[in-house]
């Protein structure tokens, strides 16, 4: 009896953590897609030669970095103290300013990224 019980307790706590894991990667997914709306019609510049932005990587100190406009810091508090870069390919690149490290990316014309965990 008391293994049927471990094994139910295990079963919901394998569910609930699924459940929480999918509902966190469509909040992400939401996030991505306000952050790509609302700088969809801001002006790309070009990608440094030799530069991919991947979590982590320093993006050059050619790339001007910008503000993210305050109606996304206020709806995305994670967003307070990044910064971003647009490319002419319309990858955003959310930066770490203090730093300049790559803290998440979001891909083109398409809402899918990489985000810093």
């Amino acid at each position: 009896m008391q293994r049927a019980s471990l094994l139910g307790t295990i079963v919901v706590a394998l569910t609930f953590g699924i459940g929480v894991a999918a509902a966190a990667e469509v909040n992400l997914q939401q996030q991505r897609e306000m952050i790509q709306q609302n700088l969809s019609t801001e002006p790309g510049q070009p990608m440094p030669s030799g530069f991919r932005a991947t979590v982590g990587q320093k993006v050059p100190g050619s790339v001007s970095l910008k503000q993210l406009p305050s109606n996304l810091k206020n709806q995305i508090s994670s967003l307070k103290n990044e910064e971003y870069a647009k490319f002419n390919n319309n990858e955003i690149v959310l930066v770490n300013p203090s730093g300049r490290d790559v803290v998440a990316t979001i891909q083109g014309a398409s809402t899918t990224g990489q985000q810093r965990r």
